[in-house]
């Protein structure tokens, strides 16, 4: 079961628990080794291993629908439209946000300070090795390169990752060494800890949920609860939320919800989260306007790359390429 699999193996935190399942994507959606591996499999076909930016993937496909082109007037397109849109400008607010924390704190202590002003916490990865997984991070990250350039205790500009922007400092190095058989106990036994404190983090998060769903006042309820209320900036879809990093889960239900639901508990990597939906930001028709033709022209410039695409492969197909043994010695010497 490819899915099952994919579920207790994959350490992709976006879609692990949909059994990493990407749904339907067209070309140009996808990173290049990723996009070539997947449209050269039919139905039912798993890829060996593709490497890419991001880490390695085993790719299988389910099905295959017609390429079509889609008018612009088509419902379904103008909410594509929007959520690239609201993307957009989420990513922008996300790298200023970033740039403004990074002129904040120029020492460890600044940069504590300057996270909890914006509702945000700085957290401790521990010892990770260079171009290893980051706990939190994921695979892949050019953190884990960029911070054995950076002086310890020295603040980095803000790094874009694979969860989104990134602004760290170093707070020791260790050299590399093969762990004793008891470090990696202890190890098993935190991980045995952390995986029961978030069964209880859940379960206490779903008792919460019930008395916060009915409380007038969301953050008077919350605090009377021992816990605090984080307001975020408007969020689009697959955005990296402050505190927890990109959800499905809490994003289908802010954007399946009307303003003022409460959500039941839902998981996170850092236990579990409780939401309300306090506003809704609308893609205006100006906004709408102006994209308009730049989504036109994208939608064809992709149907002209099917087409060349194809072409070229039936073109090498009926080619006939005879060797020229001499000539190819002489060229690489």
């Amino acid at each position: 079961d490819f899915a099952a699999l994919a579920k207790k193996y994959s350490q992709d935190e976006s879609n692990a628990q949909e059994g990493g399942d990407l749904d339907y994507f067209s070309r140009g959606r996808m990173v290049a080794p990723f996009e070539t591996a997947a449209f050269g499999l039919a139905p039912g076909e798993i890829s060996d291993l593709v490497k890419t930016e991001f880490g390695y993937h085993i790719i299988k496909v389910t099905d295959r629908k017609p390429a079509i082109v889609r008018p612009v007037t088509d419902p379904d397109v103008y909410k594509e439209i929007e959520s690239a849109l609201l993307r957009e400008q989420a990513e922008i607010q996300a790298a200023q946000h970033a740039e403004a924390l990074a002129a904040a704190a120029k020492t460890p202590q600044e940069l504590d300070g300057a996270a909890a002003s914006r509702g945000l916490r700085v957290e401790e990865s521990g010892f990770f090795a260079r171009g290893g997984m980051i706990e939190g991070l994921g695979p892949q990250s050019p953190v884990s390169m960029a911070a054995f350039d950076l002086a310890d205790n020295t603040v980095s500009a803000p790094i874009a990752g694979p969860t989104g922007r990134v602004v760290f400092y170093v707070s020791g190095k260790q050299d590399a060494y093969v762990p004793k058989l008891d470090e990696v106990r202890s190890r098993v036994r935190d991980d045995l800890i952390q995986d029961r404190a978030m069964a209880l983090a859940r379960q206490r998060a779903e008792t919460l949920a019930a008395q916060l769903k009915p409380a007038a006042n969301f953050q008077a309820a919350a605090k009377g609860a021992g816990l605090e209320a984080v307001a975020t900036e408007p969020i689009a879809r697959d955005a990296v939320i402050p505190n927890i990093g990109r959800s499905p889960e809490i994003e289908a239900m802010a954007f399946a919800s009307a303003v003022g639901t409460v959500s039941n508990a839902i998981s996170t990597p850092q236990g579990a989260a409780i939401v309300k939906v306090v506003s809704k930001q609308e893609v205006s028709p100006a906004d709408y306007a102006m994209a308009k033709d730049q989504f036109r022209m994208e939608m064809l410039g992709e149907r002209r790359s099917r087409f060349y695409q194809a072409y070229m492969e039936k073109a090498r197909a009926k080619m006939k390429i005879d060797i020229d043994p001499e000539a190819l010695k002489r060229a690489i010497g």
